[in-house]
């Protein structure tokens, strides 16, 4: 059979067609080599994802995390169900935790200052612990000052590892005095050192000073699904959250009444409610003796609605108005909470 013109051609396209397509499906040469470490982690096998239990400290409090491993690399950050505090619930600092992994700013080894206010240089572990041991050996161990946050648990017991066998002085600070001002309140009041964990959930009543706890105050994840229950829970009212403090924060945005108060005064508004509450009978006899000295009211005269609300900014007849819905028995039981701003100052302790 003789070939035409036509049929050459259409056998020509046919065949270079399928030339580009197999040549296309073929696989790489690159992809087929694998690469195989001496030491593959035993838990590393391809395709298949694993999940390891932790907790990672955002702000003052922690979080249980599930963290979903694909080998070798954290892909996915989720609550842990099973940890007491956040109960399957992660906040978005948590979220945020795999960005920071991956950050390509991320500081990965030690960095040396070239001169004073100047760039960093790299340098290897090595010449840093020479550097450290120098530095520590060539002065008097008073004259050193390890300074770290606030520390817990396992990372507080390394770092005063360190520094016990270095001989050098560890401090931690609380930047804005938010925490050791709670905690010295409550050495105070109750005689613990210890951080509060506020039952928002079984509250009928909120009167919070500045604390945002709906946003960045200790807990908010631990928080907000007691906020959950506080406000339609099974079986309960919807619970009323009064809001004190100058800032619009997440937590008076949610608040049924904001009430905004000169910076720093918190404390005068507290002992103004107190006041009232004494001064009608309203509040618990043996806490206004402990409060007063025995004196009752009397002693607290200075603090009256008409004597402080222009210090404050807010209206006298609004301070009683608290005062009688903290009194009221359809609020209870009622709950006080006080931190955030209103502790971050120089009479926070006060506040």
């Amino acid at each position: 059979m003789a070939l035409t013109r036509r049929q050459f051609l259409k056998w020509a396209g046919v065949t270079g067609i399928g030339a580009v397509v197999f040549n296309g499906c073929r696989v790489p040469d690159h992809e087929i080599q694998v690469q195989s470490p001496v030491e593959m982690p035993e838990d590393l096998v391809t395709g298949r994802d694993n999940y390891y239990a932790t907790a990672a400290q955002l702000g003052l409090a922690s979080e249980g995390l599930l963290v979903r491993v694909m080998e070798g690399r954290a892909k996915k950050i989720e609550g842990n169900p099973d940890h007491p505090v956040n109960t399957g619930k992660h906040g978005i600092r948590a979220e945020a935790l795999l960005q920071a992994l991956y950050h390509p700013d991320r500081i990965k080894h030690p960095l040396l200052r070239i001169a004073k206010g100047g760039p960093f240089r790299r340098i290897d572990w090595t010449e840093a612990i020479e550097r450290l041991t120098a530095i520590i050996s060539d002065r008097d161990p008073n004259e050193v000052l390890l300074a770290t946050p606030l520390l817990r648990g396992r990372a507080a017991d390394v770092v005063q590892a360190f520094a016990d066998g270095s001989r050098i002085r560890l401090q931690g600070f609380d930047a804005l005095g938010c925490e050791s001002v709670a905690r010295e309140a409550l050495r105070q009041l109750y005689g613990q050192n210890a951080q509060p964990d506020f039952d928002i959930a079984h509250a009928s009543y909120i009167l919070n000073f500045g604390a945002d706890f709906l946003g960045n105050w200790i807990n908010p994840t631990n928080y907000s699904r007691g906020y959950g229950e506080f406000r339609q829970g099974d079986g309960r009212s919807r619970g009323r959250l009064v809001h004190v403090g100058a800032r619009y924060s997440t937590t008076a945005a949610a608040a049924d009444h904001w009430v905004y108060a000169t910076p720093g005064s918190e404390g005068l508004l507290a002992m103004s409610i107190a006041y009232t509450m004494i001064d009608e009978g309203t509040a618990d006899s043996d806490a206004a003796s402990a409060l007063t000295g025995g004196h009752g009211a009397r002693a607290l005269q200075a603090f009256a609605p008409e004597r402080v609300a222009a210090r404050i900014g807010v209206d006298a007849h609004v301070i009683s108005e608290l005062a009688h819905e903290l009194a009221d028995k359809k609020h209870h039981p009622a709950l006080v909470i006080g931190g955030g701003p209103a502790a971050a100052q120089a009479n926070g302790l006060f506040n």
